[in-house]
Parts: C-alpha cells; sequence; structure tokens
C-alpha cells in the first residue's frame, strides 16, 4: 500500500515537473516571438521612415523642377512657334503651366499645407500675370511684342513669387534633414 501511494507521489511529481517544463518552454517560445516580432515591427517602422523620408525629398524636387518649369522664359521656351500670334500662345503657356501643376498635384501629400499654398499661390500668379497680359491683347502686334511685354512686367515686380517658392521648399527642406 505504501509503494502505491509512493508510486502515486513519484507519478504525480514527474506529472508536475513535465507541466511546469512545458508551461516553462511556452513561456520561453512566447518570450522568444514577442522579441523578434518587435525586432521586425522596428526594423520595418525605420525602413518605412527611410522610404517616407525619400519620398519627401523626392516631392520637394519635383515642386522644384514643376517650380523652374513654369518661369516665363522656360514656358515660352516650350510653346513658342513661328505660326502663333500672342493670343494663342498666352492660352499655350497658361494651359502649359496648368499641366505642369496637375502633374505634380500628387506631391501636396508629402508637403506641409503652408508649402503648398505657396506652390498654387505661384501657380495662380503665374496664370494671372498671363491673364493680365491677355487683357491688353489689341496692343500686341506680335508674339515677340507679347514676350517684351511679359519681361517688363516682370521686371516691375517687387518680388517673383517662384524665388519666394523655392526659398520655402528650402526651408522646409531644412527642417526635415
Amino acid at each position: 500500500m505504501i509503494n502505491d501511494y509512493i508510486i502515486i507521489l513519484v507519478v504525480s511529481v514527474l506529472v508536475i515537473f513535465t507541466l511546469f517544463g512545458l508551461w516553462f518552454l511556452y513561456y520561453q517560445i512566447n518570450q522568444k516571438i514577442d522579441q523578434v516580432t518587435q525586432s521586425f515591427i522596428i526594423s520595418q517602422k525605420q525602413d518605412l521612415s527611410k522610404d517616407i523620408l525619400q519620398r519627401k525629398l523626392q516631392a520637394y524636387e519635383r515642386l522644384s523642377l514643376l517650380l523652374e518649369r513654369i518661369q516665363y522664359p522656360n514656358v515660352i521656351r516650350r510653346c513658342y512657334e513661328n505660326e502663333l500670334n500672342a493670343r494663342e500662345l498666352i492660352n499655350l503657356m497658361k494651359i502649359d503651366i496648368q499641366a505642369e501643376y496637375e502633374h505634380n498635384v500628387t506631391q501636396q501629400i508629402y508637403v506641409s499645407e503652408k508649402l503648398w499654398e505657396i506652390i498654387e499661390l505661384t501657380k495662380e500668379d503665374s496664370l494671372s500675370t498671363l491673364s493680365e497680359l491677355s487683357v491688353d491683347m489689341e496692343s500686341y502686334q506680335s508674339e515677340q511684342v507679347l514676350i517684351h511685354a511679359l519681361i517688363d512686367k516682370l521686371s516691375h515686380k517687387k518680388y517673383n513669387p517662384i524665388d519666394k517658392a523655392l526659398l520655402a521648399i528650402r526651408t522646409e527642406v531644412n527642417t526635415i534633414i
């Protein structure tokens, strides 16, 4: 009878040790899985941060290029054709500026609202200047006279909105790098 109790006691102790060992193994495996998971999440966040930074920098580059492309000398170079009259040239320039803007509109998700507002205002200023010139369309006998009037109008401006927008881009880039 005592032998039966000893056997039961030994078996019970073995079962308890086995259960404790299994629980301890389960606990260790879970800890290791948690560590690996956390390490993976941190790695993914770092990769995502690098990717976002890269995309932001590309957005700033594209917006800088947009501003360079909507400067009047560059727009004139792309749009000018000998057979165009002044009205056609202005309309073509407006279409070109709007198309450049629309091509880059998605970049707004990577830059601050303030910077995007500056970009929009710069585009609107460029279109507005062309619209102001088109009001006096009859005074331009040729597209050459229009180009000179545009240059004259720009030389009388106190500031160049494109230069201000480029400065705003550089300032914002300096805050993130």
